[in-house]
């Protein structure tokens, strides 16, 4: 049985220029669809939707539908998926390990493409097909996954953000209640139990994460160039090399800031003019990683200093010149761990 949409490919077995396999990624499931350019023709041909568990014999089962329904000649296929949160992870692994060639799309870029295609309405169906007419469009790098150890160690990196973040929910919870006029004794002492408690599991998670760096010689490198920006320091250049697989999946910078959400977005219609900002469409552990680097490094860092000050003269509004020096601070690590160069900056005394 011929899936509708291969009649020609199948009758006149003319090879596909390419195959683009579009998989619309979401917890329970995925919806796939297959696409193709013949070499003879500007028309692409698109598959009708179908529908996969995402589980291991769903894994399983959408590969050996591909198999069936792509050209075995054919030697450009590519699976094309769109990065939603963890849950593509998994299918992105199985089909990497079978040799595929597959491509992670970052949600910034994959909403870019929809609106320039003028699609309004969203449904598993055409998200999958507009992937499908992007990856036969353009030319797409091929994700990299990574090392066992990076992938613990993002693991532990965002158990540690968690962990602080419960600290700083019961230490807030405590000020307010010593503000009270009556404040009880026995809630504030165990308020105090659980602010110790996660300070040791804190302390516990930061010296696994020291050591899986120092087992792992290119992670134990990439920290040492981070850390070379006045800043930065090692939790932090953990943090953002363990979330961005350093650096591998980025060929520049833009690249990189459009993936934390750093990106400038302005909204402008006719005579009206919208205020920029940044579009936070991205990783909010990297943007959370680099707000307190940011702080200090416009205290002493010279360039970061300079370009603080330009953006907050020109703009009077503080947050603008340290979102400026946190894009910065993250380009900087971008450009060090590409190059492999340790950086060297002028830095400014306390007092």
């Amino acid at each position: 049985m011929k899936k509708k949409g291969t009649e020609n490919l199948g009758a006149k077995r003319i090879v596909p220029q390419k195959e683009v396999i579009g998989i619309d990624v979401s917890s329970k499931s995925h919806s796939v669809r297959i696409g193709y350019k013949l070499p003879i023709e500007e028309t692409v041909h698109i598959g009708e939707e179908k529908t996969f568990a995402n589980d291991d014999q769903g894994h399983e089962a959408l590969l050996a539908y591909v198999t069936k329904f792509t050209h075995p000649d054919c030697t450009n296929r590519v699976f094309v998926m769109e990065a939603t949160g963890i849950y593509h992870e998994d299918l992105a692994y199985y089909l990497d390990k079978s040799g595929a060639f597959v491509t992670v799309v970052l949600p910034s870029r994959a909403m870019a493409y929809k609106k320039s295609e003028n699609v309004l309405s969203k449904t598993d169906g055409i998200d999958a097909r507009l992937l499908v007419k992007m990856g036969l469009e353009k030319t797409l790098a091929r994700w990299e996954p990574p090392s066992a150890e990076v992938y613990e160690l993002k693991q532990l990196c965002r158990e540690h953000g968690r962990l602080i973040a419960d600290k700083t929910v019961v230490k807030n919870r405590t000020h307010a209640m010593l503000r009270s006029s009556m404040p009880s004794k026995s809630t504030l002492g165990r308020n105090q139990e659980s602010v110790n408690l996660l300070q040791k599991q804190i302390e516990a998670v930061e010296k696994e994460m020291a050591l899986l760096v120092s087992k792992h010689k290119p992670l134990l490198e990439a920290v040492k160039r981070a850390v070379s920006i006045p800043g930065i320091g090692r939790i932090t250049a953990t943090i953002v090399l363990a979330e961005t697989n350093l650096f591998k999946n980025f060929n520049n910078a833009k690249q990189v800031t459009k993936y934390t959400g750093l990106d400038i977005v302005q909204r402008e219609s006719g005579t009206f003019k919208g205020k920029q900002r940044i579009s936070k469409h991205g990783n909010s552990f990297l943007r959370a990683a680099l707000y307190m680097p940011a702080l200090s490094a416009v205290r002493y860092n010279m360039p970061i200093k300079d370009l603080f000050d330009r953006i907050t003269d020109k703009s009077g509004i503080k947050m603008k010149g340290i979102t400026a020096a946190s894009r910065k601070l993250l380009c900087l690590m971008c450009s060090m761990e590409k190059n492999k160069k340790i950086l060297i900056v002028i830095t400014i005394k306390n007092g």
